[in-house]
């Protein structure tokens, strides 16, 4: 999860360079977000073992933790995004 992280910041920081790229990466880091919410859940949801749900509620939160720091991720990602955008347009 952290290397999602790393690799959304990284994005963000050397895409930068003029509005067009500010808009194509925003765009990426939603589907980033978008993607990590459904490896996630697809995560929690292969380890989720009905026969034995006392271990494997806590695999399935993990899971669901990943899908939605991700997602917010993305999404906080993407709207900072914008609001550069913005900005970038006025000056």
């Amino acid at each position: 999860m952290v290397s999602v992280i790393l690799f959304m910041l990284f994005g963000l920081f050397i895409s930068i360079k003029n509005n067009q790229s500010i808009k194509n990466i925003a765009s990426l880091m939603t589907s980033i977000g978008i993607l990590g919410t459904f490896v996630g859940v697809t995560y929690g949801l292969i380890l989720f073992d009905p026969n034995n749900i006392e271990q494997s509620v806590p695999k399935l939160l993990d899971g669901l933790k990943t899908a939605f720091v991700t997602s917010v991720i993305g999404l906080l990602i993407n709207c900072i995004l914008k609001i550069v955008s913005t900005f970038e347009k006025k000056v």
